[in-house]
């Protein structure tokens, strides 16, 4: 009898101890997110100075993991959606609209680590003369420890001239 109480009594040990091992799990969290200031739309102009398109980066959604092979390193996923409105031609119409945007990852001290340019193509609808696209971007940040991840940031926003940069600005405030 002492044999099986000693059994149950260790069995039930391990049953609490296994249950504290979830409880003490680190809180990792994402890299922060977000638009640059004033890099949220662009208008485009031909040669003579006539609005020819619009486009906005109208929203972004994603999440993190972290690696569990190779080194320390979190995996972030993000949705990109842009929105385009074709103000030109007829024949440009037919073509769509290519826009640039950027995605850039800041270290902790907000060093910039890497900035990659994309360029992704909007189907316009001919009857709206507008277009919406989303696209997915992966990114690797390697890290020294996964609980660093939420000291890192990632910069998102369309690629701008330095005359629709200029232009945003005097514009005032983004919207966000």
């Amino acid at each position: 009898m002492r044999k099986k109480a000693a059994v149950l009594t260790v069995f039930a040990a391990f049953l609490m101890l296994s249950g504290c091992a979830g409880k003490n799990r680190e809180a990792l969290s994402c890299p922060e997110t977000g638009l640059m200031r004033y890099a949220d739309s662009a208008i485009y102009t031909d040669a003579a100075g006539n609005e020819t398109g619009y486009a906005e980066f109208v929203d972004f959604r994603g999440g993190c993991r972290f690696a569990r092979r190779g080194p320390e390193a979190v995996l972030v996923d993000l949705d990109l959606t842009f929105y385009v409105e074709d103000r030109g031609d007829a024949e440009r119409l037919r073509r769509g609209k290519d826009i640039e945007y950027f995605v850039t990852i800041l270290s902790p001290d907000d060093r910039i680590l890497v900035k990659e340019v994309f360029q992704i193509p909007v189907t316009i609808d001919r009857e709206v003369r507008s277009g919406m696209e989303t696209e997915t971007v992966q990114k690797r940040i390697p890290l020294e420890n996964k609980r660093d991840a939420g000291d890192y940031r990632i910069v998102l926003g369309l690629q701008l001239t330095p005359e629709q940069l200029e232009r945003n600005r005097k514009k005032g405030a983004p919207r966000n």
